[in-house]
């Protein structure tokens, strides 16, 4: 009876991880490196780059909310000034491969405004291969706005971890579901 009941809470056990992970399995969290240059004569920085760290589902669409639901994105460095509001972001699922489009700070539909320090960069391709589009930015200090489609951006690719997401999950519940089993021949 105890030997049931063990299979029984472990076959349960896995099963419930399992739906918890097949929840999230669409959720990811990629950080982004973006570079820009080519911003034309009078712009005070010439080669804008930075870093971001977004958590989305690049199979949905994020529509504009502030902020994002369900969703973060936290800028990591950026050589120019990003504004003072928080980073904001949104994605097209089905327009590009996936369009992501994300500012600092979050007005005007991330769209730059002369006067005000803030920027915008857009990537297409996101599902597959991000492909740099162009990238905007207005400082406090000069009444202009520079743009640019010279610029490229590149995914940092975490290190594997061993075990980890749904495949590990459902190796290591087939282990101990195989160990449930040898333990209950054993007893029998």
């Amino acid at each position: 009876m105890k030997s049931r009941l063990s299979v029984a809470l472990a076959a349960t056990g896995c099963v419930l991880a399992l739906s918890i992970a097949a929840a999230h399995a669409g959720t990811i969290t990629e950080t982004i490196n973006f570079t820009a240059s080519g911003f034309g004569v009078g712009a005070p920085v010439d080669t804008v780059m930075g870093s971001f760290t977004i958590t989305l589902d690049p199979t949905v669409d994020t529509p504009f909310t502030v902020p994002p639901v369900g969703t973060t994105i936290t800028f990591n460095n950026v050589n120019i000034t990003p504004g003072a509001n928080a980073p904001f972001f949104f994605y097209s699922a089905n327009t590009s491969g996936g369009f992501l489009t994300a500012c600092a700070p979050a007005f005007n539909s991330c769209g730059e405004t002369a006067g005000f320090d803030g920027f915008t960069v857009r990537i297409a391709n996101f599902q597959s291969s991000p492909t740099f589009f162009d990238l905007s930015y207005s400082l406090s200090s000069v009444h202009n706005i520079f743009s640019t489609t010279n610029g490229s951006v590149s995914v940092a690719v975490p290190g594997p971890i061993a075990g980890a997401g749904l495949p590990g999950l459902i190796a290591a519940c087939g282990g101990l579901l195989a160990l449930v089993r040898r333990r209950r021949r054993l007893v029998s």
